[in-house]
């Protein structure tokens, strides 16, 4: 498993895992690949994995980028609150589908 930064996450601060299999690969499309291409991480892929404490991480991330799109302009602003709500988004996608050790598979 590799720990991927995404995104504005933060100088080493993971923001989830990639569990990587060439065949479900987003970053592998062009087959060449016998390793994640880190550059080119794709949200949505089918190897990405995330924790709770990714999650977590998310959130204060958002809650950062809120913090400064108070102190800004506009446009930019703008840019922030919506990378803010898309960081909310996936914290919370992760809240819904999540596998827990409680949970029977069955």
């Amino acid at each position: 498993m590799i720990s991927v930064a995404v995104g504005s996450g933060g100088v080493g601060v993971a923001l989830l895992l990639c569990l990587y299999k060439r065949d479900r690969a987003l970053c592998a499309k062009d087959g060449q690949h016998d390793a994640p291409s880190l550059d080119q991480c794709v949200p949505g892929c089918g190897n990405t994995v995330r924790t709770d404490q990714h999650a977590a991480r998310l959130r204060q991330r958002a809650d950062d980028l809120d913090r400064k799109a108070a102190r800004v302009p506009g446009p930019l602003a703008e840019r922030r609150s919506a990378s803010a709500a898309r960081l909310r988004e996936l914290a919370d996608e992760h809240d819904r589908t999540r596998f827990t050790l409680q949970e029977n598979p069955a």
